[in-house]
């Protein structure tokens, strides 16, 4: 039983919705007519299929064989309409999941997806293949494309929408995403410090210093021999830096990346990263002992003397050599003295 495009329906719609508001009876009929022209193009025919109780297009519905179906697929590809062809591979491993065929045509759509810019799509077609047929012998090839596509997204690359052809979704999700498959696929394969590597810095990106931190942190335990392992402990105490310089002084954040960028220095004397690292441990005491110089100021204005000579103290202490350290000496001086009790006149 055959159906072709029905004219009377689509002038129903535009009776129908006439008595409406202007507005809404203008795009009522741009849709209409946008689905006039959408049913038009693509020649529909729809045939009933009473076996499965749905109405189909032959134009588009899968081979008789998977091998039918892959030649069908490599049509498209040769003459260079990867999106389709990559849409036609995907069908067949829908529809003959154990077919022979399945797993090439699994490489095939992720290939053509790639081709297409569809690099989030691609990626997909790599998980299942992992996922649905572990033994395929390049599985370590689809997980190196993998990681190659976590990079695209990590560098910026942001996912493209089938329908409208635009690049809209946040592209450090995605990386993450991505690069926590490669990790999960292979924890110790020559990719997983890089990916574990890349995840730390996706987050970075984000301003998410917690989770870098604890990405980075994840590297040095698991991935002893990784030649990044001097970059992930300078990349935590950075995180802790730039956490350090928002709108109030952080104290917590401060010491924490001192912490860290003094462990780095004497674990990788050597690094490049050394005279960059010794500049921020400078520029992060000069601001420890001005928020200290601050915080005792604050105690001393409201009154609570004890307190405030507690920090000037810890100042004093800690930075003896620095201005700060010299002026909480003064001020402690200046607290003893207006605390000493007046001598008494004979």
């Amino acid at each position: 039983m055959k159906m072709n495009h029905q004219p009377r329906l689509l002038e129903k719609i535009r009776v129908r919705f006439c008595s409406f508001p202007r507005l809404l009876c203008v795009t009522v009929l741009a849709f209409s007519f946008l689905l006039s022209s959408l049913v038009t193009s693509s020649q529909a025919v729809w045939i009933w299929d009473p076996k499965t109780g749905n109405w189909y297009n032959p134009k588009y519905a899968v081979k008789g064989s998977s091998k039918a179906q892959f030649q069908h697929a490599e049509s498209f590809e040769k003459k260079g309409d990867w999106e389709r062809a990559a849409k036609e591979y995907k069908k067949l491993v829908k529809a003959y999941p154990t077919s022979s065929w399945a797993t090439m045509a699994l490489v095939r759509e992720a290939e053509n997806y790639q081709k297409a810019g569809f690099y989030y799509e691609a990626y997909q077609a790599d998980q299942l293949l992992i996922e649905k047929y572990p033994s395929y012998p390049d599985i370590e090839k689809i997980v190196e494309e993998e990681y190659k596509i976590g990079s695209l997204f990590l560098s910026g690359k942001k996912r493209k929408l089938k329908l409208i052809k635009l690049a809209l979704f946040p592209s450090m999700d995605i990386a993450i995403e991505i690069f926590k498959k490669v990790v999960e696929n292979f924890p110790f394969g020559n990719l997983a410090d890089q990916a574990q590597f890349g995840i730390g810095r996706a987050y970075e990106k984000q301003k998410k210093y917690p989770e870098a931190m604890e990405a980075y942190k994840t590297l040095l335990k698991n991935h002893n021999k990784s030649s990044l392992r001097d970059e992930a402990k300078y990349r935590m105490g950075l995180c802790a830096y730039k956490q350090s310089r928002g709108a109030s002084y952080d104290q917590a954040a401060t010491d924490k990346a001192l912490e860290l960028f003094k462990e780095f220095l004497r674990e990788y004397p050597e690094s490049r990263r050394t005279e960059e690292v010794k500049a921020k441990i400078q520029e992060l005491n000069t601001r420890k002992a001005q928020g200290l110089l601050q915080i005792a100021a604050y105690y001393n204005k409201v009154g609570d003397k004890k307190s405030a000579k507690v920090y000037y103290q810890q100042l004093l202490e800690t930075f003896p050599d620095m201005e700060e350290g010299k002026t909480a000496k003064k001020r402690i001086e200046a607290l003893g003295a207006k605390e000493s009790p007046s001598p008494e006149i004979s």
